[in-house]
């Protein structure tokens, strides 16, 4: 068997390097594999642990004195797990020989020995009691497969197998209440007991049974029910059984061992259920995930495949794939002790005839077996079939007082997907964290390179693999494959320059562009150079490959021809030049690039690079020297194109597509900037302009004024040269004039400017209207004169506020008519009447007559005369009628005056004073000021309002200013002083002496004049602000 497992090429010829020294020898990487002590004290001291399980991370544990124990193991803050116990009989006779627990830890089977025969017992997850199940009685069950769907309450479709080769299948209702239980199968013609089960789920409506008896590993498909699928032609092979009823063999296959085998496993992948699912029974099922290894632990050694769950297989043994068996010999070889042909061959010979000790129990982790043998731990990996670390387990483990024999176990959490082992009474588990540290150089030695790269854990060991597969690629020949490989190397052997050295002899250019293109991917941020470096060389080579394709007699009718080529390899060269010239933007020097472009004449190409680099100016450059305006201005209306290329290439696209590019400037939003935009219109407001382009500059600033409402003086100013160009715009250039306005009426554009261009074109009647613009009114007249005197009558109304401006212009017309020679003196005389008609009296005849020479005749101005005689006595009417007005208004203002000396009022003396609030007839208050002698006691306003006589100066020299307050203080302290009835007043230093009538007509002049309530005082002080002193203000800065 050893001879026939070299020869199936099982432990190849390699060196592991670091990775493969065994137990910390001779290993500079270290171990492998560790082992982490996660409970102690497993049976509490209630026995010894005859069997132990740990399901998601929970571990169980069943003790001679028939306790059963539950560790929590899922705490890992370092303290004690929580233990949870159960005596599952108070029989001491009975005692337990197995521990069967479903995956999610809520079910538990506890097969148990009594004197009575053989019993199994139920017991919950949560280990509240423990409940017989009588249906069982008298069955030796040797393995359980859970279903593939667990639920929390209760379970069903568990397959049990029993020491006779029988196949149950078993359900309970919730909490234990009632069991059902059916006979599946019989596997006859089998000794030994039913060593391993196992139930997968292929698809909703099938799935697969493994079961391992005796020296065979059978399999049944079918479903959706475990009862179809060992029913007959449910998907057994030839049939099934039931109820014992005879069926045909099913698909089974041979193991290559003489006893019967020992354990089967399944590798499934880490899945734990949420936490919420443990304790809800009406949640929906967790399904189990879909396990990818099998493997069978028998005395000849280690059966392993894979498992293909293709539910379409129909034949059931199809579903194990790749089996192959490990030689139990092999496992005894010492680590390490595999590598190299001869030596593997004399070793795996002499340890063939050296019995050792046998595995007990097998686990597996990603990659390797894990063997437990009762004074070690060894971990074989399943690629290389070598032995790759062994641990002793008595450094591990606690000797436990009363056991013959250390209690050993190894069982692997199913969702959680790590090992245990049970070691004395204590749990250890298996750190399998670095456990693929070595398997690139494995995969490698055995050329599987794709997955040797998925296990790399640095750029050297990616290096080693991507150097070795190269090799092997380029002695095969195929140089392209082995170029993108060597591309992707990093290290700096071999050299880039060997490597394209290397390339460039074989004569192929797709092999060095594959090289190149593979560097050019594998270069970071920091290889800019070379990066730049190998970017141009590849741009050259995808040039030279389509300058070959085009060359080609079928790529374009004959050699050389023309871009218009539409050969399917010529296109395609096209596309991934493109491709990459958009990729490579930011890699490829500008300069260069457009170099190479343009010496291989590839215009299109060329342009595509600046719009890939956003190099708008360039590509605008390109397509107005072709002449191209329209796709410039498609380029310009993208939205990544920045406006100030508008501006840049204003004056270029006006002059080749002025309508055109006239409408772009129009429709861009946000509004470009008008007078940044004129100087490329200047040159339609000068003469030899084309029409058109004058009519699309036109529209433009028609659009700023009327649409952006632009009052830039500069724009007007272009309008105003525009429209005087062409003589039959002037009424246009005249309706421009009189509207181009701003709210202050003020003209948006340069008058004078204007005028200048008027004048120089010969626009008379804007001249006109720029000279009234202006101001220069008499230029006006002079030059309207010369064309047209209803113009120049019309102007000469205008100045209507300035009599004597307007007088001067009706003579200039009056003047100019007399002295034209051309007209006969009767129509002159009939003008100069009408003129004076027309002015409206701004000029009268005898303005006019001056101007006539005496020798004219009086008699033609009859008329005229008479009607100024008229307007003369017209005129003395008026002013008398306005003088007798004048006189009746004084006379009245007089009996009104008179009226006013004597009037009287009267009032009650208990009325309150309008400032301080106190009867008339009582004194005022002290701080109104001085009272009293001869003050006038009482002031009474027409309004109704009376004051004490001091309180009416305190308030009117509040109102007043500072002066008039100091003379308002100044009468009131003297007449104060004054004894009532005197006459005079006697002289003070400041002032002579005064009648006190004198006094008193003087303060009433300043305080009675107005009411301070409600007169004008009042009214100016609206305005006032509240703070008249500076520093008072600077006070009350923040």
């Amino acid at each position: 068997m050893l001879d026939e497992w070299e020869l199936g090429g099982g432990h190849p010829s390699l060196d592991l390097g670091a990775g493969a020294g065994v137990g910390g020898r001779g290993s500079p990487g270290g171990d492998l594999f560790a082992l982490d002590h996660r409970a102690g004290a497993l049976s509490r001291g209630l026995g010894v642990t005859v069997a132990f399980t740990v399901v998601n991370d929970t571990l169980f544990v069943a003790t001679s004195r028939n306790f059963l124990l539950r560790h929590d193991l899922s705490d890992d803050g370092g303290g004690a797990s929580p233990v949870v116990e159960l005596e599952a009989t108070k029989s001491s006779d009975a005692r337990v020989r197995r521990l069967f627990v479903d995956p999610l830890g809520r079910h538990a089977l506890l097969a148990l020995q009594t004197p009575a025969g053989l019993e199994t017992h139920y017991v919950d997850g949560g280990l509240k009691r423990a409940r017989p199940l009588p249906k069982l009685r008298g069955l030796s069950i040797t393995s359980v497969a859970w279903s593939p769907a667990l639920r929390a309450g209760g379970f069903s479709e568990a397959l049990l197998g029993t020491d006779s080769g029988a196949l149950y299948e078993l359900a309970l209702e919730p909490e234990g209440k009632k069991e059902t239980l059916r006979l599946l199968y019989e596997l006859r013609g089998e000794t030994g007991p039913v060593a391993g089960l196992a139930q997968v789920e292929l698809s909703t409506q099938r799935r697969l049974v493994l079961a391992l008896c005796g020296t065979r590993l059978y399999a049944f498909a079918g479903g959706p029910s475990l009862e179809a699928v060992f029913a007959p032609g449910g998907g057994a092979g030839e049939g099934g059984g039931g109820q014992g009823a005879a069926a045909a063999e099913p698909r089974c296959i041979d193991l290559p061992t003489q006893s019967g085998a020992a354990q089967l496993q399944l590798l499934y992948p880490p899945r734990q259920p949420d936490a919420s699912l443990l304790g809800d029974t009406a949640a929906p099922p967790f399904r189990m995930p879909s396990p990818e290894v099998f493997a069978v632990l028998s005395p000849s050694g280690i059966y392993y495949g894979q498992l293909d769950l293709d539910p379409s297989i129909p034949d059931p043994s199809d579903h194990l794939v790749k089996h192959q068996l490990l030689p139990a010999a092999v496992l005894h070889l010492p680590p390490g002790g595999g590598n190299g042909g001869a030596a593997a061959a004399a070793a795996a010979a002499a340890a063939a005839d050296t019995p050792g000790e046998r595995p007990l129990s097998l686990a597996m982790t990603q990659h390797h077996f894990v063997l437990l043998y009762p004074s070690k731990l060894q971990w074989v990996n399943r690629v290389s079939k070598a032995a790759v670390q062994e641990l002793p387990l008595q450094r591990f483990a606690t000797p436990v007082r009363g056991a013959a024999t250390m209690p050993l176990g190894l069982c692997r959490d199913q969702l959680a997907g790590r090992i245990y082992v049970l070691a004395g009474d204590d749990a250890l588990e298996v750190d399998a964290s670095g456990e693929d540290r070595d398997m690139w150089r494995i995969l490698l030695d055995k050329g599987e390179y794709r997955q040797a790269l998925t296990h790399c854990r640095g750029a050297a060991q990616r290096n080693t693999v991507y150097l070795a597969e190269a090799a092997a690629l380029f002695e095969e020949g195929q140089y392209v494959q082995s170029a993108a490989l060597y591309g992707k190397v990093t290290s700096s052997v071999p050299s880039f320059e060997d490597v394209a050295l290397r390339f460039m002899e074989t004569g192929d250019p797709d092999a060095v562009a594959a090289f190149l293109q593979s560097r050019l991917d594998t270069l970071g941020r920091d290889d800019k150079a070379q990066a730049t470096m190998v970017a141009t060389w590849l741009t050259e080579l995808l040039l030279d490959q389509l300058n070959r394709a085009l060359l080609q007699p079928d790529a374009a009718g004959e050699a050389g021809g023309s871009d218009g080529a539409a050969d399917g390899s010529y296109q395609q060269a096209v596309e991934r030049l493109r491709a990459f010239l958009q990729r490579y933007v930011e890699v490829l020097d500008p300069g260069t690039t457009i170099g190479l472009l343009a010496g291989y004449g590839r215009l299109e190409e060329l342009m595509y690079y600046a719009r890939c680099r956003g190099d708008w100016e360039s590509l605008l450059e390109y397509l107005l020297q072709r002449g191209e305006a329209e796709k410039a201005l498609e380029v310009l209306r993208r939205p990544s194109v920045s406006p100030e290329l508008y501006y840049k290439f204003a004056p270029a696209l006006v002059a080749q597509a002025p309508e055109l590019t006239v409408q772009a400037w129009m429709d861009v939003q946000p509004p470009l900037e008008p007078r940044r935009l004129l100087p490329a219109l200047l040159h339609f407001g000068d003469p030899g302009g084309t029409a058109a382009g004058r009519a699309e500059a036109l529209k433009y600033v028609r659009f700023c004024w009327l649409r952006l409402g632009s009052e830039d003086p500069a724009v007007h100013n272009l309008a105003v040269a525009l429209l005087s160009l062409d003589a039959s715009q002037e009424e246009q250039l005249l309706e421009y004039l009189a509207s181009a306005r701003s709210l202050s009426d003020r003209p948006l554009y340069d008058p004078v400017h204007a005028l200048r261009l008027a004048r120089e074109r010969r626009r008379l009647r804007a001249s006109v209207a720029l000279f009234c613009e202006v101001g220069m009114w008499e230029d006006a007249v002079s030059l309207a004169l010369s064309f047209d005197s209803e113009l120049a009558a019309s102007i000469a109304r205008q100045p209507s506020g300035d009599e004597a401006l307007s007088r001067k212009l009706w003579l200039s017309i009056a003047r100019h008519m007399i002295e034209d020679s051309s007209t006969p003196e009767p129509e002159r005389i009939r003008g100069v009447t009408a003129l004076l008609e027309a002015a409206g009296g701004a000029v009268r005849i005898e303005d006019i007559l001056p101007l006539f020479p005496d020798f004219v005749e009086i008699d033609a101005f009859k008329d005229a005369i008479c009607s100024s005689l008229e307007a003369y006595n017209r005129e003395i009417e008026e002013l008398k009628g306005e003088m007798q007005n004048a006189t009746t208004t004084v006379q009245a203002i007089r009996e009104d005056l008179a009226r006013l000396e004597h009037r009287s009022a009267a009032l009650d003396s208990a009325e309150p004073c309008a400032r301080c609030g106190r009867p008339l007839h009582a004194p005022p208050p002290g701080s109104a000021g001085p009272s009293g002698g001869s003050l006038p006691k009482l002031f009474l306003f027409p309004t109704g309002n009376a004051f004490h006589g001091s309180c009416l100066c305190a308030e009117a020299a509040e109102l007043a200013p500072t002066v008039q307050r100091r003379r308002i203080r100044q009468l009131a302290e003297r007449l104060a002083a004054v004894p009532e009835g005197s006459v005079t007043a006697p002289a003070t230093p400041d002032a002579p002496a005064a009648s006190v009538e004198t006094l008193r007509q003087q303060l009433e002049e300043e305080v009675a004049g107005d009411d301070p309530f409600e007169g004008e005082a009042v009214v100016r002080h609206l305005s006032r602000p509240f703070v008249q002193d500076r520093e008072e203000e600077e006070s009350w800065r923040v």
